[in-house]
């Protein structure tokens, strides 16, 4: 055993690894717990009227008319889910990005079996950028550990850093508002970087984030996307807020 695997023997041994929910010991986040995560059924983010793609209804497309649909894995509301997005987004547990992704690996392919809803072969992976200020604090882009397991599972394209841009630095959504007042926080707030537009047009490309509550993060990152030349944008995250 090499000096490496001692000393993560030793962190185990003073740190045991336990579930980030229940704080049973041996898994970041436990079987038991993921099994009270119930995958949700596909519909209009918007309304939450159900429809197999997932799509954004007519109605409501003026409240994100850049997005084609937005899939989610689980709501928020879940204790489970909402616990491991805190542990994983706001106090550094990277740990969990896997069990995180694989919810939404499994929701895609459930919506695949049970709806025929499938990803287009054209598509590619984009995770939602932090603005530079906030990625420093943070250490990490939490959104970028989830979109690389899922474009592994897939075998898809996944854009690197730096396509997308975070240009304006905004209040956290949560402490926004409603949904106006959410929409206007982020008017703005991204730029595609031209340099790399080819890489997006006349493709179909998938933001991923970790929560939407109104989708205008991702409204206003598709609308940077539509407009350096992408034919359709989806996000794809864990939970609905």
């Amino acid at each position: 055993m090499n000096i490496a695997s001692w000393k993560q023997t030793a962190l185990d041994l003073l740190f045991p690894t336990s579930c980030v929910s229940c704080g049973v010991l041996g898994e970041v986040f436990c079987v038991s717990c993921k099994s009270e995560i119930p995958l949700s059924e596909p519909a209009c983010f918007v309304c939450s009227a159900r429809k197999p793609s997932g799509s954004i209804c007519d109605n409501c497309r003026p409240h994100a008319p850049y997005l084609t649909r937005v899939w989610w894995a689980a709501a928020y509301e879940n204790k489970h889910i909402r616990n491991a997005i805190t542990q994983f987004k706001y106090n550094s547990n990277q740990a969990l990005a896997e069990a995180l992704a694989d919810s939404m690996v499994a929701s895609v392919k459930k919506r695949a079996q049970a709806h025929n809803a499938r990803i287009p072969a054209n598509a590619a992976l984009l995770a939602i950028p932090l603005h530079p200020r906030k990625q420093r604090l943070r250490g990490f882009n939490q959104s970028e550990l989830l979109a690389m397991r899922i474009a592994k599972e897939f075998s898809l394209p996944l854009l690197s850093a730096g396509a997308l841009t975070r240009v304006k630095h905004t209040d956290p959504q949560a402490q926004a508002g409603g949904r106006e007042k959410r929409a206007a926080n982020v008017a703005g707030a991204f730029a595609m970087n031209q340099m790399r537009a080819s890489e997006i047009k006349n493709k179909t490309i998938i933001l991923v984030d970790d929560i939407a509550t109104t989708a205008s993060t991702l409204n206003d990152a598709a609308r940077a996307l539509k407009e350096a030349g992408a034919a359709h944008v989806w996000g794809l995250v864990i939970a609905k807020g």
